[in-house]
């Protein structure tokens, strides 16, 4: 099984909401046992294929780390940029070990220099494309806003929804950026900028009604 590494991040978020999920029912112990079962049920088949035929034992195949070398270190490396690279020599399995261990390394000397990077990424994720510079602010604004009044409006049961914008970048903001990263929750970005509006909109109105109340003395 070898999911594209840009399906990965849509799990991040997972965690968060199965936890809020557990802290609001009492069968928690079943149904954390169900979903140990299904996951286990999903990944064994993959895992045992991914062990006959490369040799190492993966749940699932991604190249997160090399993603992460090549967002941090040397996109040189990249298959695309040679056809008769270290990739095609050692193999995929050898080719992430090696830029696995290279990218650690590389944390491990720079961390300040990674760090200041990752938040610089994690910031233009939230308005690339930057030529629609005001549409994305003004989104991006609204999407966190919205999550706040969500959070404090509803408690841990918003957190499945707050929990996207949270942890789905996290992994990109460790690699590289792109527009169409994004794309996956813009359905999220949108619901949560809608729900700011609205509220701005409704508090804007009792604000008003009260204004205008004739005084009783």
């Amino acid at each position: 099984m070898r999911p594209h590494w840009l399906t990965l991040p849509l799990l991040a978020p997972l965690p968060a909401i199965l936890v809020s999920r557990l802290w609001q029912v009492q069968s928690r112990v079943k149904l954390g046992l169900a979903f140990c079962l299904t996951l286990i049920c999903v990944l064994l088949p993959w895992s045992i294929r991914n062990r006959l035929e490369l040799h190492a034992v993966f749940p699932v195949r991604s190249n997160g780390w090399a993603e992460i070398y090549f967002g941090n270190v040397n996109f040189g490396m990249h298959p695309a940029g040679s056809r008769t690279g270290l990739y095609q020599q050692v193999g995929e399995v050898q080719f992430v070990e090696q830029l696995r261990r290279e990218s650690i390394q590389y944390i491990c000397n720079h961390p300040g220099q990674f760090a200041w990077t990752s938040l610089k990424r994690w910031v233009r994720f939230w308005f690339v494309l930057l030529s629609f510079l005001p549409l994305t602010l003004v989104a991006a604004s609204g999407c966190w806003f919205g999550g706040t009044l969500l959070l404090r409006n509803f408690g841990r049961f918003a957190i499945p929804m707050v929990a996207v914008p949270i942890f789905y970048p996290i992994i990109f903001s460790m690699t590289h950026i792109e527009a169409r990263y994004r794309h996956p929750i813009e359905p999220v970005v949108y619901l949560l900028a809608a729900y700011a509006g609205s509220e701005i909109y409704r508090r804007s109105r009792e604000w008003a009604g009260k204004t205008r109340r004739p005084s009783l003395e």
